[in-house]
Parts: C-alpha cells; structure tokens; sequence
C-alpha cells in the first residue's frame, strides 16, 4: 500500500469516515519520530495513538501501520486513513515534507527537562498539579499505592478505587471517553496476578484477582462499558483463577470454591453477564458430596429466581448447563442426557441431543427434533431459533446427499434471512451450470417488483444477484431505477466503473444533485468524497470538475459548503 492508492485498497465505509476526521481537522500530528516511523493522535469520541512506517527508501510506500482503537472488523481502521490523508496533504503542498529528519522528539526535550531540573521544583509541579488538575490526585495515588505501607487487600483496593476516582466525572459517572483512564492501569494488575501465578505465588494471585472481580462488578454499574474494556479485564481475572484451580492445592480450590459460592448469587454480577464466569468455574472445583450438595442447591436457587425474571430464558439456560458440565466432568451420561432431555424446550439443550442423534446416525431422530424445534420457536416468535433449526435441517440433508431437502432449506432460508448470500450459494451449488440460470431467473422473479425497484430491501437483494452472476448489464439498470440513492450507487460503482465508466459517472452526478440539496456540513464532506471518486473513474475528472462549479454557482448561498469544497480541491479553488 502506498500513498497514491490507499484509498483503492481499503473498505470505501472507513475510507469514507477516516476523510470526514481528517476534514475535521481532528489528527494532531504526524511527527517523524525515527527513519520511516510517524505518530499521530486521532481525536473522536476517545483519542487514539496511530503509527505509520513508511520505507527509508520510498517515502510513499507504507510498510505497516497500527492503531490502539479497538476496531476488528478489518485490517485498516478510520483513523489510520485520516492520518493517510494527512500525510498525503502535506507532501503535495511541501512534496521534501515525508523526507524531512526529525531535530528532537518530545521524549527527548522530556528526558532534558528532568536533566535540568531539580526534584524539588518537579515536586512543587507535582503539588500544583494535584490542586488544579483534575484527576490528577488519584492518579498519581493510584500509581504510588505501593509506597503506602498497607496490607496488600487493602492497597490493591486503594489502587482501583483511586484509578476509579480519577476517571469519574463530578456526578461519578465514567463515560466513555473517560473508561481507558481506568481500564489501562487495572490490566497491568491482571498482568501482575499473571506473574505472582507464574512465580509459584497462588494465593497472593488468587486474591487480587478476587479483588479485581468484586471492584470492578461495584465500578461498572456507573460507567460506559461499551468498548468492553471493564468487563475484558474481568474475563482475564477468571481466566487466570482458572489456572489457579487447575493445578492449585485442595486448600485453594476450597477457598475459591467457597469465594464463588458467597459471591454467585449477589445481584452486581447478573446486570453484566458475570455470572456466567462463575458457572464456568464453580464446576471445577466441587471435591466433595457435601460440595456437591451446597453447589446444586444453590443452582435450584438461582434458577427460581431467574424464572421470576423479565427473559427467564438466559439465565435458566446458563445455570442447567453449569449443572450439565459437572456432571460431564464426572462421566455421569446418564444423568447428562436425562438433563437434556428435561430442559429441551431450550434450544442449546435441544441441539445436544441432535448432535447425539447424528453421530448415532439416527437421522429420522434428528430431523424430528429440529422440526420441534421450529414448532416450539414459532410459538415463542423466536424468528432467528427458527433459522437455527432450519440451518440444522440443511447440514443434516448435505450429510445425507438428500438434494430436495438442501435446495427446499437453502431456498428457504435465502428468503427468512434477509438474503443472505450465503444460502444463495447454498443453494446455488446443488444445480449444475446448466440448470443454474433458469433457477436463477425464477429466483430474481420472486424478489423484482414490476420495475426493478420495489423495497430498498429487495434492490439491494438484486443487486447482490447481480453482482454475483456479474449480470454488470442488469446491475447497471437496477442503479439507473435507484439514483437518488446514491449510497446505493456507490457501493456497486467498482464493479461498473470498467464496462460503463460515462454511465457510472451519469449516476453519480444525479445521486450527488439529489444530495445536493440537503445542507450541513457532514453532507457537504460526503459530497465532497463522492466528487473524488467520480474523479477516479475514466473521464471523470472533468465530470466532476464541472459539477463541482456547478454546485457552487447554484448554492451560492452557501458559504459552508463552499469552505468544504475548497478544503476538499484547493486545486480547483484557486
């Protein structure tokens, strides 16, 4: 990748939202921090760290790049394009900009301040800061809590409630942009359970992990968890106490066993899904009948109360499987198939007995089960159980070559889940070459409405056929029936922009005309991509040229969206 075509080799949706940062001015930096290495801040709603490398020798060519933003879905985030855009900026206007030599970084002028200066005047900063940065006192206690002579419950606790305290606003809430400021620090302390385990320390590891679990469970009842940091750090606490009760001593599975049966049933755990960490554990660590006893009792009780619950359904399920599991554990398969059998209503317990149905190869059994399934999802309005079953009944045609019955579900479920193509090439592969495209055409009748365009729903779902079949012909009229959505458009313009590039580039200016009439500024920046694109394409450059000035001249009126268009080409500006 490099910077005269990244734009081409990223999801146009992030390439999309990375320009509207990068217009917005909210990429501070970057700064060449060494050969070929540039840092920047990306601000939104948290401020994330990117890093671009670029190679020593070709300045354009980006060789890696990395982003703390918690994005998974894809190997380039939003905020590595904005930083892209700035880079690419910059060299057009000064083109020795990505080859300049950095003079000093900050951590150099930091490392100077602290050779000159003495530890007294850094502790009268210290001291200031503590009055007038918020925050800042319980940071830096958190930090120090070591230094405090406390046992270690005590400190440990002191040291998240501290960071805690440092992250709250004035009404004690941690929002979200606020979270990391409590979730970065308690990982290292996740990190230091891992170490005091790994040095043959388990009770000292046992507890703070104890400690993390209980705070935590206390802390995220006033706070925005929606990046999953709290509750990540509470999943790794339980992983490491799984370790613990894998190879611990008899003494230490009993006090986590009883630690997690005082702490189960208390309702902070239930409101976030903690529970289920408990139910996952508990069953490794019953060592005695009378362990046993205590730990059923207490799952009936759970389970009563849950029933009286608003979605019983969850709950119930997570407390019969913690039952199953131990007795799994314990070779009982008696009493595990009894289990499932009495709780089949539920679907997890009902698929179990599926499974055990086919590798029996009790097919009829199999195939009665998921059918009752449906029955009792339909009943319940359990439109996705459904499509479980459903899934269920093709594997188990695929496994018996039963053609009919993999088209019937394939088809089936092709319509009921929002045409997934998935079940379209289900379906597609049980027909040879030959008797695909009469399958097909009967398939596109069913979905069309008299002039291509019905639902937006069902253009879309012809739009994928058509992509798929590389009907590019049939593709192009379905756009030309949709072009005032130009969202619509522009997902399909890749496929088209080859064959029909001047047509695309018709659709493009009636989609942006129509757009054009809505105001704000986002809209603007989006007009303002998509005039990028146009240029892209064959004989687009001066499409879209002409258009730019066309919009100008007819909303003339508008001074927001002329600062947006000459931001976005000063080249046609001047």
């Amino acid at each position: 990748m490099n910077l005269n075509d990244f734009e081409q080799q990223i999801d146009p949706k992030i390439v999309d939202r990375g320009y509207n940062y990068f217009f917005d001015d909210l990429v501070d930096g970057p700064e060449l921090i060494d050969e070929g290495v540039w840092l920047a801040t990306v601000y939104g709603s948290e401020n994330y760290r990117v890093e671009i490398q670029t190679d020593p020798q070709n300045s354009r060519a980006i060789t890696n790049w990395q982003c703390d933003c918690p994005y998974d879905y894809g190997p380039v985030c939003k905020h590595v394009v904005a930083v892209l855009y700035v880079m690419t900026e910059r060299e057009h206007s000064d083109p020795a900009y990505l080859k300049e030599q950095k003079k000093s970084t900050p951590k150099d002028k930091i490392q100077e301040i602290f050779k000159n200066t003495t530890q007294e005047d850094l502790q009268a900063f210290i001291k200031d800061c503590i009055i007038s940065v918020d925050g800042f006192k319980n940071r830096f206690l958190a930090h120090f809590t070591d230094r405090l002579d406390e046992d270690p419950d005590r400190q440990y606790r002191s040291i998240i409630r501290n960071y805690a305290k440092a992250a709250q606003d004035r009404h004690g809430f941690i929002d979200y942009r606020s979270a990391p400021t409590l979730t970065r620090p308690l990982w290292e302390l996740n990190q230091k359970a891992n170490e005091l385990l790994d040095a043959g320390k388990s009770v000292e590891s046992m507890a703070l992990c104890q400690i993390l679990v209980e705070e935590i469970a206390e802390v995220i009842q006033h706070m925005d968890d929606s990046d999953g940091g709290a509750g990540n750090v509470v999943m790794q606490a339980f992983d490491t106490l799984d370790g613990i009760a894998g190879d611990g001593s008899s003494e230490i599975k009993k006090q986590l066993f009883e630690w997690c049966m005082q702490e189960l049933p208390l309702q902070k755990y239930h409101d976030f899904g903690f529970e289920s960490h408990f139910l996952e554990l508990l069953p490794q660590l019953v060592s005695s009948p009378e362990q046993e006893e205590q730990f059923f009792d207490l799952l009936d009780r759970q389970i009563e109360r849950e029933k009286e619950s608003r979605w019983p359904d969850y709950g119930v399920t997570q407390l019969i499987k913690a039952k199953i599991e131990y007795s799994r554990r314990r070779g009982r398969k008696q009493e595990v198939l009894e289990l499932l059998k009495t709780h089949s209503r539920f679907p997890d317990f009902r698929e179990q007995l599926v499974d055990q149905a086919l590798e029996n190869e009790k097919f009829e059994r199999a195939k009665n089960l998921c059918r009752e399934g449906i029955d009792i999802a339909k009943e319940n309005n359990h439109r996705g159980i459904v499509s479980r079953w459903q899934e269920k009944l093709f594997q188990i045609a695929r496994q018996e070559n039963d053609v009919p019955a993999m088209r019937k579900w394939a088809e089936t479920l092709f319509f009921d889940s929002y045409a997934t193509m998935q079940w379209y090439r289900a379906l597609k592969a049980t027909y040879s070459k030959q008797e695909w495209p009469e399958k097909c055409e009967e398939l596109i009748d069913q979905i069309k409405g008299p002039d291509q365009r019905g639902g937006y729903g069902q253009a879309t779902t012809l739009a994928q056929i058509f992509a798929e079949e590389d009907y590019t012909d049939r593709l192009l009229k379905l756009l030309q029936l949709n072009t005032k959505d130009i969202s619509f458009v522009d997902h399909y313009a890749g496929i088209l922009k080859k064959d029909y590039p001047y047509k695309l580039l018709d659709l493009y200016e009636q989609g942006i005309a129509e757009q054009a009439q809505q105001t704000g500024r986002k809209q603007y920046r989006q007009i303002a991509g998509w005039l990028r694109k146009m240029k892209k394409i064959t004989g687009g450059d001066e499409k879209a040229l002409e258009l730019f000035k066309r919009l100008l001249r007819q909303y003339n009126n508008r001074p927001a969206m002329k600062e947006e268009f000459e931001k976005a080409f000063p080249e046609w500006s001047k």
